[in-house]
């Protein structure tokens, strides 16, 4: 037994049945106006961001310690590598980067839960059902389509390391950045989520969503800028923008979140655009997802893509829910 992937792999489905119970106890509680039920939400969706840590200090453990019994830490890492490249790895394969994707969630998720679900009472219930809802979507997808923690058929000697053209200091902070700006768009879109579902279209929720809102526009453009910048270093990638599907994806939900952080101004001082701050925090996370299915489908050629895989076709319907549910 690999212990290791034992421990992430439990970690990983604790963290689902986690955040399954804060969507059940939310919506237990706003029904039945029971503020345990209520506190229990809260407190599910910390415990599944702590599960989700020790699921990816697992993953880089194993990279550390070149466990290659772990199918993704051979496809990614080898003997020779650095440390540093090493810890890179962790998020440049489809099963790591998903986990990166899923764990940056979480931590925001439980700031969020922290700072802002306290003082609004108006939404919390709506506000932690729909962050449980959106954290098991991807739970999902990590322990039943794409685990990190999968074990190989037979242990190989050394992994396939890096692919050598992200074998540079860009691998380092690019992805990070990117990454968290992407997932960063799921704290406005559960403010604009929870203020449709308790009616409260007035100013109460832009006040709190401003705050997170620049927060990802700002990671966001850093985020794009990096990618930029180290397209231009990189040979035969297309100088600073190449007009690349998996680019394009990238800065499709700073556009909606640009509006926003301009549009709430007007709503704030006139009352107006009440409906379309919501549908601009909902697109900017519809295209995050979006993106998402673009780079993990494998139908567009593009150099960031990866291989077409089970799980493509899972985030493309989950895109569709995210827009059958806003609407």
């Amino acid at each position: 037994m690999n212990v290791t992937a034992t421990l992430g792999a439990a970690a990983l489905l604790t963290a689902l049945a986690c955040s399954v119970v804060a969507l059940g106890a939310s919506v237990y509680g706003q029904r039945s106006r029971s503020r345990v039920a209520m506190l229990a939400g809260r407190r599910a969706i910390l415990a599944a961001a702590a599960l989700l840590t020790v699921a990816v200090l697992a993953l880089g453990y194993a990279l550390v310690a070149n466990d290659f019994a772990i199918a993704h830490v051979a496809s990614v890492s080898s003997s020779e590598m650095q440390a540093r490249m090493k810890w890179a790895s962790l998020y440049s394969g489809q099963p790591g980067s998903l986990l990166f994707w899923t764990w940056s969630m979480s931590m925001f998720m439980a700031a969020f839960v922290l700072i802002t679900v306290p003082k609004i009472s108006w939404g919390s219930a709506h506000a932690v059902g729909t962050l449980g809802a959106v954290l098991a979507a991807f739970l999902v997808a990590l322990v039943f389509f794409a685990s990190p923690f999968r074990l190989s058929p037979v242990r190989p000697e050394d992994g396939t390391g890096l692919n050598p053209l992200l074998v540079d200091p860009g691998m380092l902070i690019h992805p990070p950045f990117l990454l968290t700006g992407l997932v960063s768009t799921v704290i406005p879109f559960t403010l604009g989520a929870a203020a449709l579902m308790s009616g409260r279209l007035d100013q109460a929720w832009i006040r709190h969503a401003r705050g997170w809102a620049l927060a990802s526009f700002l990671v966001l453009s850093i985020g794009n800028f990096l990618g930029g910048w180290w397209a231009y270093t990189v040979l035969g990638w297309g100088g600073y923008w190449g007009w690349d599907p998996v680019e394009n994806s990238a800065i499709l939900p700073l556009l909606p979140m640009t509006a926003f952080l301009h549009a709430l101004v007007v709503q704030e001082r006139r009352g107006m655009l009440k409906l379309w701050n919501l549908v601009l925090v909902l697109a900017a996370f519809a295209l995050a997802v979006f993106g998402t299915f673009n780079v993990r489908s494998g139908l567009v050629a593009s150099v960031h893509s990866f291989a077409q895989s089970e799980v493509g076709p899972y985030f493309l319907l989950l895109v569709g829910l995210v827009v059958v549910a806003s609407i």
